[in-house]
C-alpha cells in the first residue's frame, strides 16, 4: 500500500491538485484541474472542493494499481486572509470566496470526507486536513527545492488572482523579523487609495486595461499578454505600468529586508518578460540590488511545499506513519 498526501492549490479561478507519494515524488499522472466556482454559494464551493479531493484520491488509487493507497493527509494551499490554524476563511471583497467568510472550511471538508465511504476506505482520518497560505507554501517549496535555495534572503511572490508573498531567511519561510511585514503579507499593505492587492492582481491589471480602452469582458490577462507580445502599444504600456507599480511596492515595503533575490510565481508571472524590465528599473532606482527570477513551475513548487508542510505537521504532533 502506497502512502500519499493529496495536495491541492486552491486559486480564485482553478483548483489544481496532485498526489505526492511518501518519498516526495509528485505523481504527475494525477494532475487535476477543476473550476473553483469562487463566486458560488457556500455549499456549492465546499462541494466543489470535496469533489476535487475525491477525484484526486481516485486518480492516485488508479496510478498505485493493485497496491492501493493510504491517504495520510490532505493539504490545501488557500489564499488569505484566513485563520489557517483554525481553518476559518476571512476572505471578503477580493473577488473570490466571499461566501466562505466566517466558515470553518477545514471542518466542513473533514465532515464531507468522513462521510465519504471511498475516502474512508483509503485510510483518511479526521484531523488530517491541513491548510496554509498559498504563497507561503509556494515559498516553502522554492526554499527547499527551487531557486530560493541558492540565496540567504529571498522574497517569493505569487502574481495571479491576488498578490501573495513569502519571506525566506536561511532556507526557512518566516512571518516576522526585521523588514518582514506581519505574517509576511504585503497584499493588504496601504497603496494609493486602497491596498496593494487592488493593483498587483488580475483584477488590478484588468482595471488598468479597461482604462486603456480594452474590452475586459472578452480579454483576460493571457490575451492581453499575447497582444503585448505582438507589439500592440497599449498592451505593452499595460504590462510596463504593472512592472513599475510592482517595483514601487517592493521598494517601499521590502527594501528593509535586504533581499538577494525575488522569485516570481503565479499565472501573471508567465508574462514576466513583458514587465520585468520595468520592475528591474524601479528596484535599481530604489537602490535594491537583487536578482529577479521566475520559478520554472509554480505549481510543482507549491505541491512540494504542501508535502513538506504536511510532513512537518506530523512531526510536530509526534504522529507516526505520516506522509
Amino acid at each position: 500500500m502506497r502512502d500519499c498526501v493529496l495536495a491541492l492549490d486552491v486559486g480564485g479561478t482553478f483548483i489544481k491538485g496532485a498526489a505526492v507519494w511518501g518519498n516526495g515524488e509528485v505523481a504527475k499522472e494525477t494532475l487535476l484541474y477543476r473550476n473553483t466556482n469562487a463566486q458560488g454559494a457556500r455549499d456549492a464551493v465546499l462541494d466543489q472542493l470535496h469533489a476535487a479531493v475525491k477525484e484526486l484520491a481516485v486518480r492516485a488509487k488508479a496510478v498505485a494499481g493493485e497496491n492501493g493507497i493510504r491517504v495520510q493527509g490532505i493539504g490545501l494551499a488557500f489564499p488569505g486572509p484566513f485563520d489557517y490554524e483554525s481553518g476559518i476563511s476571512y476572505l471578503q471583497g477580493l473577488g473570490k470566496f466571499d461566501a466562505l467568510y466566517g466558515v470553518n472550511v477545514r471542518d466542513e471538508l473533514a465532515d464531507r470526507a468522513d462521510h465519504d465511504p471511498e475516502l474512508v476506505r483509503m485510510g483518511f482520518r479526521s484531523g488530517r486536513i491541513f491548510m496554509e497560505n498559498d504563497a507561503y507554501l509556494f515559498a516553502r517549496g522554492e526554499a527547499v527545492y527551487g531557486a530560493a535555495a541558492s540565496y540567504k534572503r529571498t522574497i517569493c511572490m505569487t502574481l495571479g488572482t491576488g498578490f501573495g508573498t513569502g519571506f525566506i531567511l536561511d532556507g526557512a519561510v518566516i512571518r516576522e523579523g526585521d523588514g518582514v511585514p506581519a505574517n509576511g503579507w504585503l497584499y493588504n499593505a496601504p497603496w494609493e487609495d486602497g491596498i496593494v492587492d487592488d493593483c498587483i492582481s488580475r483584477r488590478g491589471m484588468l482595471h488598468c486595461a479597461r482604462s486603456l480602452g480594452f474590452d475586459v469582458d472578452t480579454l483576460d490577462v493571457k490575451e492581453l499578454a499575447a497582444l503585448a507580445e505582438s507589439g500592440e502599444r497599449s498592451a505593452c504600456a499595460l504590462f510596463e505600468h504593472f512592472g513599475h507599480t510592482l517595483g514601487a511596492v517592493l521598494v517601499r515595503y521590502t527594501r528593509a529586508f535586504n533581499p538577494e533575490a525575488y522569485v516570481l510565481g503565479g499565472q501573471i508571472a508567465n508574462a514576466s518578460p513583458l514587465f520585468v524590465p520595468a520592475l528591474a528599473c524601479e528596484l535599481e532606482r530604489g537602490a535594491i540590488n537583487a536578482v529577479i527570477t521566475k520559478s520554472p513551475d509554480t505549481l510543482l513548487s507549491t505541491f512540494r511545499g504542501i508535502k513538506d508542510y504536511v510532513v512537518g505537521q506530523y512531526r510536530s504532533s509526534g504522529e507516526k506513519g505520516g506522509a
